[in-house]
C-alpha cells in the first residue's frame, strides 16, 4: 500500500498556504490531526468538538477538528491526497515496469541480441539444432485472446514443416497446454498420411510465472529417440526463450505505454492547475456573493496602492452599505437575506466595468469599490450611478424607513497614494462618508475628500 501522511504533506509551503487562505476565507477556526492524534496543523483552539474525517477511497489519512463549513477543507485535502496517491501510484507502476525489464534481460543473456520476437525464436531454433537432432522445428505465440497460435519461426530439411492444426500435433499441443509441461513422443505414433516417417518428437511450452506464452516443437525423421537429457536442454531453451519473448512483448506494450504516459501525465498537470486556480478563486472570492472577499481587497488595495504613488495618480474608494439591512433580515429571513446580497452585489458589479475595478464584500451587508487611475468626480459619478441601479432593482423593502424598496448609501474618498503614507487613511475617510451618507439619511452618497 501507498504511504502517505499528513505531516509529511504539511511541510509543503504552497500546501500551507493554501490551507491558510481557505480557512481565512471561510473564517473558521480548525486543528488537522494524523489518525494518531498527532497535531498537524492548527490556526487557533476549534470552538467545536466535531471531527471530520479525511479519506479517499474509504481509506482514512486523518481528520479535521472544526466547524461544519470545515467540510470545505476536507474536500480540498482529500482532493489533493488523492492527486499525490495518483501521481505515486503512477511513479510505483513505471518503476515495476522497468524493473520487470531489466530482470527479464539478465535471465535471458543468451539472446540479448536479438531485437525482436521473431528473432528470439529464430535465434533459438539455431541453438536448439546445434544441440539436438532435429528435421523440422517451428515456434507458436499464442494470441491475446489465448485462443488461437500464430507462426513466429520454423526451419525444416527437405521435408513438410510441422502443421500444428493436425493430428497427432493438436493432440500434443493441447496436453502440453493442459499440463504445462514438456513432452517427449518417441516410436512410430504417427498414423497420419501427411507426417509419415517422424520417428521423434519433443513439445515444450513457451512459459512465464505459469502463464503459457506460446510452444515449440522438433521432429526428427531419422529414427533417433529423443532422451531425458534432450529433454532437458530444450527445456532450458525453451525457458531462456520465453523469458526473452516475454521481455520483447513487454517492450512492445511499454512502447504504448510510455507514448500515453506523457499524455497521461499532461492531462493531470492540467488537472492540478485547474485545482490551483480553483483553490484560488476560494481562497479569493466571497462565497456568498461571488464577489472578492476582504482577504482580495485588502491584498489588491496595497498593491494598486504602491503601484499609484509610482505613478503618482488617483485612487477612490467607495463603501456601499445597505439601508436597514437588519430590518430585511427581521422581516424576510436570512434566505431572502442571502438573495439579497447576492443581487446588490451583481448590480455592483455590473455597473463597475473596468476590468482594474475591483469589487469585494468588505463585511456583512457592506461592499467596497476599488477604483484605480480614477479622480474624485468620476468616482462619485460611479457610487451615484451604483446607488441609482440598487434601486431600480424593486427589491421590495417594507420595513426600510426611507423607500419602499432596498436602497444603498455611499461613501466616496480619493487620494494619490504616497509611499510614506497607510491606505488606511483612504479607509477610514471612504467610512467616515458612508457613516455621513447614513447620517443625512441614507439613499444617498456622500464624498469626503482627503
Amino acid at each position: 500500500m501507498i504511504q502517505l501522511s499528513l505531516k509529511k504533506l504539511f511541510k509543503r509551503q504552497e500546501l500551507l498556504s493554501v490551507v491558510s487562505a481557505l480557512t481565512d476565507a471561510l473564517d473558521i477556526t480548525v486543528a488537522i490531526c494524523e489518525l494518531d492524534e498527532t497535531l498537524v496543523w492548527t490556526n487557533g483552539n476549534p470552538v467545536s468538538a466535531k471531527h471530520h474525517t479525511i479519506a479517499v477511497d474509504n481509506r482514512s489519512f486523518g481528520y479535521i477538528i472544526g466547524p461544519p463549513q470545515a467540510h470545505s477543507l476536507v474536500l480540498t485535502l482529500s482532493y489533493i491526497l488523492q492527486k499525490e496517491l495518483e501521481k505515486k501510484s503512477l511513479a510505483l507502476d513505471t518503476l515495476e515496469k522497468y524493473e520487470e525489464i531489466n530482470f527479464l534481460y539478465d535471465i535471458s543473456a543468451k539472446f540479448a541480441s536479438c531485437v525482436s520476437v521473431e528473432a528470439v525464436a529464430q535465434a533459438m531454433l539455431e541453438e536448439t539444432r546445434k544441440l539436438i537432432a532435429a528435421t523440422c522445428m517451428i515456434v507458436l505465440l499464442r494470441d491475446r485472446d489465448r485462443s488461437t497460435f500464430t507462426t513466429i519461426a520454423s526451419w525444416s530439411e527437405n521435408c513438410r514443416c510441422i502443421d500444428h492444426t493436425c493430428d497427432p500435433y493438436k493432440q500434443i499441443f493441447e496436453q502440453v497446454l493442459a499440463s504445462g509441461q514438456a513432452k517427449i513422443v518417441n516410436g512410430d505414433r504417427y498414423t497420419h498420411p501427411q507426417l509419415t516417417g517422424i520417428h521423434a518428437n519433443i513439445c515444450a511450452p513457451l512459459k512465464v510465472q505459469e502463464q503459457i506464452i506460446g510452444i515449440v516443437s522438433i521432429c526428427n525423421h531419422h529414427p533417433i529417440p529423443y532422451t531425458a537429457q534432450d529433454l532437458k536442454l530444450f527445456t532450458a531453451l525453451t525457458s531462456q526463450a520465453a523469458a526473452t519473448i516475454d521481455n520483447a512483448l513487454l517492450c512492445d506494450r511499454l512502447t504504448d505505454y510510455t507514448q500515453t504516459l506523457e499524455t497521461r501525465v499532461n492531462e493531470r498537470t492540467a488537472a492540478l492547475k485547474q485545482a490551483n486556480r480553483k483553490l484560488h478563486r476560494l481562497a479569493t472570492l466571497d462565497g456568498l456573493t461571488q464577489v472578492a472577499n476582504r482577504r482580495r481587497f485588502d491584498a489588491y488595495l496595497d498593491r494598486e496602492w504602491q503601484r499609484l504613488s509610482r505613478e503618482k495618480a488617483p485612487l477612490s474608494l467607495i463603501f456601499c452599505d445597505i439601508d436597514y439591512f437588519k430590518r430585511y433580515n427581521d422581516t424576510y429571513g436570512h434566505l431572502e437575506g442571502d438573495r439579497c446580497l447576492q443581487l446588490v452585489a451583481q448590480v455592483l458589479q455590473t455597473n463597475t466595468r473596468r476590468p482594474a475595478d475591483l469589487v469585494s464584500r468588505y463585511g456583512g451587508e457592506e461592499f467596497a469599490i476599488i477604483l484605480p487611475n480614477t479622480p474624485a468626480e468620476g468616482a462619485l459619478q460611479v457610487a451615484q450611478t451604483l446607488n441609482q441601479e440598487v434601486e431600480n432593482q424593486h427589491i421590495v423593502h417594507v420595513a426600510s424607513l426611507v423607500s419602499d424598496y432596498v436602497t444603498t448609501s455611499l461613501g466616496v474618498s480619493t487620494i494619490v497614494p504616497q509611499t510614506d503614507i497607510s491606505p488606511k487613511l483612504l479607509v477610514g475617510a471612504a467610512d467616515r462618508a458612508v457613516y455621513e451618507a447614513k447620517r443625512r439619511g441614507r439613499n444617498c452618497v456622500y464624498r469626503i475628500d482627503i
